[in-house]
Parts: C-alpha cells; sequence; structure tokens
C-alpha cells in the first residue's frame, strides 16, 4: 500500500477523486523486446496517465492507479489481466489488439469481468 500510495500521490502527482485515463502503449520490458506504439486515445477526459516503467516500483504498484482510472485504453499485455481482476471504477475499458488481423476471438474467452470494447488500430509502432 505504501508503494502504490508514492506512485499515485508523489511520482505521478494524482490526486483522491481525480478523474484520469490509463493509458498502455508498451508491449515488453525494457531494454529487451520492448517497443511502443500509437494507441488511438478518444475520451473526453483530459488528464491522462501513461504507464510506465519506474525505478522502485513494480506492476502491483500500479494497482491503485489502476483502481481509480476512469477509462481504459490498453494494449493487451500483462497490465489488461490485472486490469480484468481488481476491482476498478472505470466506465470505458478499450482493448487494442497486438495482432494486427485478430478477430479478438481468443480474448473473448480470457477477458469476461469487465465490459472490453475490442478496437482495432494502424499498428504504427513508436518505439
Amino acid at each position: 500500500t505504501e508503494k502504490e500510495n508514492r506512485l499515485y500521490y508523489d511520482v505521478l502527482g494524482l490526486k483522491d477523486n481525480e478523474e484520469y485515463i490509463f493509458v498502455n502503449r508498451n508491449i515488453g520490458t525494457p531494454p529487451h523486446d520492448f517497443s511502443r506504439w500509437d494507441v488511438p486515445v478518444d475520451s473526453k477526459i483530459e488528464k491522462q496517465i501513461d504507464s510506465s516503467f519506474e525505478n522502485g516500483f513494480t506492476l502491483f504498484d500500479w494497482c491503485k492507479v489502476l483502481e481509480n482510472a476512469s477509462e481504459f485504453h490498453v494494449l493487451e499485455t500483462s497490465i489488461t489481466y490485472l486490469i480484468e481482476k481488481i476491482n476498478t471504477k472505470a466506465s470505458v475499458y478499450n482493448m487494442f489488439s497486438r495482432n494486427l488481423h485478430d478477430d479478438f476471438s481468443e480474448y473473448k474467452e480470457i477477458y469476461k469481468n469487465k465490459s472490453w470494447n475490442w478496437r482495432k488500430f494502424n499498428h504504427r509502432r513508436l518505439i
């Protein structure tokens, strides 16, 4: 809980009851097999928190950030499994496939706890 709070308040500068969207454009873990993709975000909420690799923090330290996000716009990665399992208050769940020709049939068998919107995108790599 201490590390979740430090990441939430001190590193990301979030405030209690603040509306923000959570975006994950990353696949892999630096420095090996890491890439960043141009995931489209269409939202009326202005504040955007992008997933990032913060020294001293693990994926699980992001739980408070994920629990309190108002919307998700994420690539299908390990973070989506976490979002699927924890209690979140979001009203929008947009998931983007890493596979250009995906029909999402395999994902629909795995992700059943949230109302995911299955989205395709142009797969333009940023890094």
